[in-house]
C-alpha cells in the first residue's frame, strides 16, 4: 500500500532558497541536504500525518551565526508555528515550547541528542504551574535542564541521574505496598526540589546559572546540534506535551527486517513506549 506523493511546493523554504530554513510541511525531502530524520519528517508532514509543526535549519547556514542574526532568521517560522498552535514564543500564558534535535541519523541505538522544552524559565514555569497542570510544568522544566546540560553543555549526567534515582528510591521506601515508582509518579513538590537541585548541579559544573532567556537557550541548542558532524540540519519542533497526564506518553516503532534464516516471514513491526514521558530511551532491544 503506497500513498500518492503530494506535489512539492515550489516555494518550499521560508524566504530565499539559499536561506537554509525549511518548514516541515513544505520542505523538500532531500536526505543529502537535511539529513535522513529531517527528510522523513518533511515527507510525513506532507502526507498529512500528525507531525508537530516545525522547521529545519541547515548546519551550513546556522553554525557560527551570531545569536541576534540567527534569531532574526528563525522568527518567521516560530511565528508560523505559534499561529498553528495558538501559542506564543517567550510568553507566560500558553508559551510555545520547542524540541531541538539533529536531522541526521535515524539509528534508534544512537544517543538522542534532543533538547526538550526549550523556552521555559523560572518565571514561565511558575505561571504555567498556576494556570495549568503544575506537575506537567515542573516535570517539563526538569527535562529542559537535564537535556540542555547533556546536549548543549555536555556535562557528566551521573549526578543528575543519581538525584533522580534517589528521589524514586525514597518514594519506594515510603510505600507500604512495595510499589516501584516511575519518574511520572514523582509528586510535584519533589519535582520542584529536583529542579532546584538540577540548577545547583548545573551551576557547580559550569560556573553559570541556568540560562533564563529562552532565546539564549534556542540559539545554544541549534548551534550545538548544527556543530555535530553527523547532522546536516537541526530540527526545531513544537513539543508534544507527552508528559501532560495519564493519557499521554511517547515511544518509538520500527520495521525490522527478518533474519536470513527467517526470510519467509513477514517484516516485524516492533516498538516501545513510556507513559507520561517526553524522553524515550536511548536504546531499544533489537
Amino acid at each position: 500500500f503506497a500513498h500518492p506523493r503530494p506535489e512539492r511546493s515550489v516555494n518550499c523554504r521560508v524566504g530565499d532558497m539559499e536561506q537554509g530554513i525549511v518548514m516541515l510541511n513544505r520542505g523538500c525531502s532531500a536526505p543529502a541536504e537535511l539529513g535522513s530524520r529531517a527528510a522523513r519528517l518533511c515527507e510525513m508532514a506532507q502526507l498529512g500525518l500528525p507531525v508537530r509543526p516545525g522547521f529545519c535549519i541547515t548546519s551550513d547556514f546556522a553554525y557560527g551565526l551570531p545569536q541576534g542574526d540567527l534569531l532574526d532568521e528563525v522568527e518567521p517560522p516560530l511565528q508560523e508555528i505559534g499561529r498553528a498552535l495558538a501559542r506564543t514564543w517567550c510568553a507566560n500564558h500558553r508559551p510555545l515550547l520547542l524540541c531541538v534535535q539533529g536531522g541526521g541519523s535515524e539509528n534508534l541505538n544512537a544517543p538522542r541528542g534532543r533538547v526538550l522544552n526549550v523556552g521555559l524559565n523560572d518565571e514561565i514555569v511558575e505561571a504555567q504551574a498556576a494556570l495549568e497542570n503544575p506537575h506537567f510544568a515542573w516535570d517539563s522544566y526538569r527535562e529542559l535542564i537535564s537535556s540542555y546540560a547533556a546536549v548543549v553543555r555536555r556535562l557528566d549526567m551521573q549526578p543528575f541521574e543519581q538525584l533522580l534515582e534517589e528521589t524514586r528510591r525514597r518514594l519506594d521506601d515510603k510505600c507500604q505496598l512495595g510499589r516501584q515508582h516511575l519518574v511520572c509518579d514523582i509528586p510535584t513538590h519533589d519535582l520542584i526540589d529536583l529542579v532546584d537541585s538540577y540548577k545547583g548541579l548545573y551551576k557547580e559544573a559550569t560556573g553559570e546559572d541556568f540560562p533564563q532567556d529562552p532565546e539564549i537557550q534556542l540559539h545554544a541548542a541549534i548551534e550545538e546540534v548544527c556543530g555535530a558532524q553527523s547532522h546536516a540540519s537541526a530540527i526545531v519542533q513544537a513539543m508534544a506535551s507527552s508528559n501532560y497526564d495519564g493519557s499521554s506518553g511517547c515511544g518509538a516503532v520500527l520495521l525490522q527486517a527478518p533474519a536470513a534464516r527467517r526470510a519467509a516471514q513477514l517484516t516485524e513491526l516492533r516498538g516501545f513506549w513510556l507513559p507520561r514521558s517526553s524522553a524515550i530511551s536511548s536504546h531499544v532491544d533489537q
